[in-house]
C-alpha cells in the first residue's frame, strides 16, 4: 500500500509543478528583447562611427580605396603596397606580406599607375 501512496504523492507533486509552471514568468522573452535592443544599439553605434570616420576622411582629404569586400584600405596600407611594388615584389608576395587579397593588391597598383599617368 505504501507503494501506491508514494505514486499518488509523486503524481500530486507533478500536477502542482505543472500548474505552477504556467504561472511562472517567462524570462526568455525579456532576455530576447534585451538581446534585440543591444543588437540595435550596436548597429546604430556602428553607423554613427562610420559617419564620423567619413567626415574625418573628408576633412583630412585622405586618399582611400575600397577593396573587393567593401573594406576601406587606409593610406598607410596603400603606401606599403606601392612601396613593395616599386621594390619589385610581385602581387602574390605583397598579398602574402600584408595579408590582403591579391585582387585588392592589383586594384591598388592599377589605381597608382593610372594616377601616375595622369
Amino acid at each position: 500500500m505504501t507503494m501506491w501512496n508514494l505514486a499518488a504523492l509523486f503524481f500530486i507533486i507533478a500536477v502542482i509543478l505543472l500548474i505552477l509552471s504556467y504561472y511562472k514568468k517567462d524570462t526568455t522573452l525579456t532576455l530576447q528583447e534585451e538581446v534585440e535592443q543591444t543588437s540595435l544599439d550596436l548597429y546604430q553605434e556602428n553607423v554613427q562611427i562610420k559617419k564620423r570616420l567619413d567626415q574625418i576622411e573628408k576633412k583630412l582629404d585622405l586618399q582611400t580605396l575600397t577593396d573587393t569586400e567593401g573594406h576601406t584600405l587606409l593610406p598607410g596600407t596603400i603606401n606599403r603596397v606601392i612601396a613593395l611594388y616599386t621594390e619589385g615584389q610581385t602581387e602574390t608576395e605583397i598579398s602574402e606580406a600584408l595579408d590582403l587579397r591579391e585582387e585588392d593588391i592589383t586594384h591598388t597598383i592599377e589605381d597608382y599607375i593610372d594616377k601616375g599617368s595622369n
